[in-house]
């Protein structure tokens, strides 16, 4: 078309200028010059026409590529929400002080930091002092039962005789011979003295079950036998818990005196291991029991431990008014190896749910649906969509939360795509750069809409490890939520 263009302006051109010569030759002066002034000017539009057909090709071609780019969607990021960092230390999940029972000497201490112990095990060994002794011997002795059963038998005792009045007075009051308010003063002293005779026994019940509990806490603080009382063998000091030895008097050695209540051992259980923080109250907010996080430690560098909120309080730890106030957040920690150690520093890295006040809407995924914890979950991937069904009361738009995740599908390469559709608005080409909590407002109308997903990826393993048999695990979405927005 260009070159066609250009070879009839050129043809036109000399026609022209051929033309305007003849007639120059045969005219009068002033015809000449009328001539001359038409033929400039068609030159003038030749050379215009000329302009125009050069600039239509590139010009159109533009044209092309822009609404060629106009006809695919733009791709939106799909930013995560702000991570929450804290600053927290370990401690043990659960820790028990071990401390002398009763006075005495060590006599034996074969323990280590760190040493694994089960509940009951021998900690370390130690000779009563014998005023203790003497003293837990009286006590177990328990005298006083012996007091009360002898009281109790006066009782028994007692009530013979009068057992026998009373069957000598009915008599009496058949035969007229005695008034019968004389039987009725009888039946009162037998009343009282079965009564006097029920609570002596109680009590006595009371002292011998307090004095058999006594005397199992005893045998139990002396490691499990009463034997050290009579200065047969030694006492034993028992680990309260299953655990580790997380710590040991400085000054524990074998002839050292202890007095009852000095400080031994503390005993902890390292795994797991929890870690304490203090969260600002516009983020406790977002957080749920469950909500994992990534943990790296100043001590163990080149690692990072997942932890996952295991408990947080509903109080601030300071009431004031003027500042804002924090809260106590408890993470848990699975330490397996025991590289973890209590009063470790570490900072916490996480992202929560931010799904209070949404609901779980209709969801009809081709790869099936799945749980996460008390969360669902769905595989995107293939050319196959997942169904979002939304109903809403009114026209407006809501937003769709969830925890979007890089599947396994295309290793090496975290950045994924997804292509949403909506009857409300024209498709949309979202791009996930990493994996997070993320949000999509999408225009709803009154009533049920179906809102679509598709993984756009292709994905390059065609097996995965493990035996998995479903290839087509591209993006993984994790407790998907809907909320209006007002």
């Amino acid at each position: 078309m260009k070159r066609w263009i250009e070879k009839a302006g050129v043809t036109m051109s000399k026609s022209f200028s051929n033309d305007i010569l003849e007639c120059r030759k045969s005219m009068p002066a002033t015809s000449k010059a009328v001539v001359l002034n038409a033929g400039l000017l068609s030159g003038v539009l030749i050379a215009l026409f000329l302009f125009l057909q050069a600039a239509y090709t590139p010009a159109h071609a533009q044209s092309n590529a822009s609404q060629a780019q106009a006809g695919a969607p733009a791709e939106e990021f799909l930013t995560p929400f702000q991570d929450i960092v804290l600053q927290g230390k370990l401690q043990c999940s659960l820790r028990r002080q071990v401390v002398m029972p009763f006075r005495g000497v060590l006599t034996s201490l074969d323990l280590r930091p760190g040493q694994t112990v089960m509940k009951g095990q021998v900690l370390a060994r130690y000779k009563l002092w014998p005023d203790v002794a003497q003293q837990l011997q009286r006590q177990l002795a328990a005298t006083q039962i012996k007091d009360m059963e002898v009281a109790l038998a006066n009782l028994d005792k007692a009530l013979i005789p009068l057992e026998a009045k009373r069957a000598e007075t009915e008599s009496l009051v058949k035969e007229n011979m005695a008034p019968p308010q004389s039987l009725v003063q009888i039946e009162k002293e037998i009343q009282f003295q079965k009564q006097s005779r029920k609570t002596a026994e109680e009590r006595l019940q009371l002292e011998r079950r307090l004095v058999a509990e006594y005397k199992a806490y005893v045998k139990d603080l002396l490691g499990g036998s009463l034997n050290p009382l009579a200065g047969s063998e030694d006492a034993s000091i028992t680990a309260p818990i299953a655990g580790q030895v997380v710590s040991i008097q400085s000054d524990l050695r074998e002839g050292l005196e202890l007095g009852a209540g000095a400080p031994a051992f503390i005993i902890g259980v390292m795994d797991p291991m929890v870690i304490h923080a203090q969260i600002h109250e516009s983020d406790i907010v977002n957080v749920h029991l469950g909500d994992k996080a990534e943990v790296t430690m100043e001590s163990v560098p080149n690692r990072t431990f997942e932890a996952t909120v295991s408990r947080f309080s509903l109080t601030p730890l300071a009431p004031g008014v003027a500042d804002p106030s924090y809260y106590d957040i408890e993470f848990t920690i699975s330490n397996s190896d025991y590289v973890l150690r209590e009063g470790f520093k570490g900072e916490i890295v996480f992202q929560p749910s931010k799904t209070a006040g949404s609901s779980s809407p209709k969801i009809v995924n081709p790869l099936g649906l799945e749980k996460s914890g008390d969360q669902p979950f769905f595989w995107m991937g293939g050319k196959e969509e997942t169904e979002i069904w939304i109903t809403s009361p009114r026209n407006g738009k809501v937003v769709i939360m969830g925890y979007f995740s890089a599947g396994p599908s295309l290793p090496g390469n975290p950045r994924r795509r997804l292509l949403l559709s909506s009857p409300n608005c024209h498709e949309r080409q979202l791009v996930l750069p990493k994996d997070g909590w993320c949000r999509i407002t999408v225009p709803v109308s009154a009533g049920p809409n179906r809102i679509t997903l598709r993984a756009l990826d292709e994905p390059t393993l065609t097996q995965l490890p493990g035996g998995e048999t479903r290839p087509l695990r591209l993006i993984g979405v994790r407790g998907l939520a809907v909320s209006a927005v007002n």
